[in-house]
């Protein structure tokens, strides 16, 4: 039984580093107009 540990382990790792890119990827979006405004100004 101990060996279906790990995967899940690893699948719920997977997701939370899914869901940190997803949430930086997203920032990066949302503050990119702010910065090329930045840098023309």
């Amino acid at each position: 039984m101990a060996l279906w540990v790990v995967p899940e382990g690893l699948a719920g790792a997977a997701a939370q580093v899914a869901a940190l890119s997803a949430r930086l990827a997203a920032a990066h979006a949302a503050a990119a107009p702010v910065i090329s405004a930045n840098k023309d100004g």
